[in-house]
């Protein structure tokens, strides 16, 4: 701490890295899989296809809802464990790790950590905060080609290009991250010590980046930011 040197507590990084480098491998392959099995001509393929399309509004609510459920529960189990560094006896340890992965863990990892060397905390807790603002704007530009090509005009037809562009479930895709958004938020008020600095005085230090201060301007600034956050993440969008 003395030294003032970048550490927290957390794996190496370089297993992050390639955890998430395989992740996004999957991912594309999965999709990639998803939508060749989707359009074959497979009986299976053809039966599902039936079974969704006859089910009424109800149940399909009802299946999305699930699902959504079943993700966050998954996630908040996985994010606990990891923050509380329970470690827990196999099988139950690869039940865990099978949570963090389906849930996406190792990619919000590559971010949100201080594995995220490439970062600083400052600008992590800002990148994480306005995710849902920031993944706004490739859809806008991605909906631009089908509002100006489309007989629609306005704000209806911008929404309708919006929709196709998958803004219809932007609210889904933002609830999936929720619970990592407001772990990274947390964060910033988890201060250790006091330890004795390079200048010899006893002061509190962030648990995840020892170099900043928990006494310092910089970091108060960014406390009334996270604090503005919290509340907009944990009250606003929930009550929405």
């Amino acid at each position: 701490v003395a030294s003032g040197e970048r550490r927290g507590a957390c794996e190496a990084c370089s297993t992050a890295s390639i955890e998430t480098i395989a992740l996004v491998v999957l991912l594309l392959a999965g999709i990639a899989a998803a939508v060749v099995v989707g359009r074959s001509d497979l009986s299976r393929v053809k039966q599902v296809k039936a079974y969704f399309g006859e089910m009424d509004e109800e149940h399909r609510r009802w299946w999305k809802e699930t699902a959504k459920t079943l993700w966050l529960m998954a996630q908040t189990c996985s994010l606990f464990l990891s923050v509380e560094s329970v470690h827990l006896p196999a099988p139950f340890s690869w039940l865990v790790s099978a949570m963090d992965f389906v849930t996406l863990g190792p990619l919000a990892s590559f971010f949100f950590s201080p594995c995220a060397s490439f970062l600083t905390h400052y600008a992590t807790l800002t990148l994480t905060s306005l995710a849902p603002l920031l993944l706004l704007a490739p859809m806008a530009l991605l909906a631009m080609p089908f509002f100006i090509a489309g007989a629609g005009r306005g704000w209806r037809g911008f929404r309708a290009a919006m929709d196709r562009c998958g803004f219809r479930h932007y609210a889904t895709m933002i609830m999936l991250f929720h619970t990592s958004i407001c772990v990274k938020l947390f964060s910033h008020f988890n201060c250790q010590g006091p330890y004795e600095d390079e200048t010899g005085e006893e002061r509190r230090h962030l648990a995840t980046d020892y170099s900043i201060k928990c006494d310092d301007d910089d970091y108060l600034a960014y406390s009334v930011f996270a604090t503005g956050m919290l509340f907009v993440y944990v009250l606003v969008l929930p009550l929405g």
